[in-house]
């Protein structure tokens, strides 16, 4: 089996092991994850961690037929990440993307890919703010993961908002019709 193949599974595994034994068993298991991920400075530890994260959104999220018991721990899953973790898990992202932007655009490319999975079902505002737009604007054009960034942008501007003014604000401070100008 391929090195990526071997990485997955093992993500694979862990996220197994958050459902059956998270938060009884191992509560620290987000903050043990992000942890490790922001000290690590070869890109192996970021590289699974991205992937755990990946794996998290498709095991708890993803829209798949799944029995009552199943929903209603995955509902719970989800309001502890949005409470608890997602500030830190889009902080950590972040970190990743700006530690290892010249040294690996592929690393770069998974935490874009996971964000944009994510924008889906969480706080608009811990990706549209100045410190998140900032990266993705000036890397828009980027040759190794503009389109990746372009993906997030539009998963940004398709997001439901609670209300037309909501939206206004988040389609105002992403300023789309300048992102235009600077393709």
């Amino acid at each position: 089996p391929s090195p990526e193949y071997i990485k997955n599974q093992f993500a694979q595994i862990l996220v197994c092991l958050v459902r059956r034994d998270f938060p009884h068993s191992w509560p620290t298991f987000f903050t043990d994850l992000i942890a490790a991920a922001k000290n690590d400075a070869s890109g192996l530890t970021a590289d699974i961690f991205l992937r755990i994260c990946y794996e998290v959104d498709q095991e708890f999220v993803a829209e798949i037929n799944r029995s009552q018991e199943d929903e209603k721990f995955n509902s719970t899953m989800k309001d502890y990440l949005r409470d608890h973790a997602m500030p830190q898990l889009v902080d950590c992202w972040y970190h990743i993307m700006t530690t290892f932007e010249s040294r690996s655009p592929a690393l770069v490319t998974m935490a874009l890919a996971t964000l944009k999975v994510y924008v889906f079902w969480i706080d608009i505002h811990l990706v549209v703010n100045e410190k998140m737009l900032s990266f993705l604007s000036s890397h828009l054009s980027h040759s190794a993961f503009g389109e990746e960034v372009a993906n997030c942008y539009h998963e940004i501007v398709k997001k439901k908002m609670r209300s037309p003014e909501a939206k206004f604000a988040v389609l105002q401070a992403v300023n789309v019709f300048k992102l235009f100008d600077s393709v």
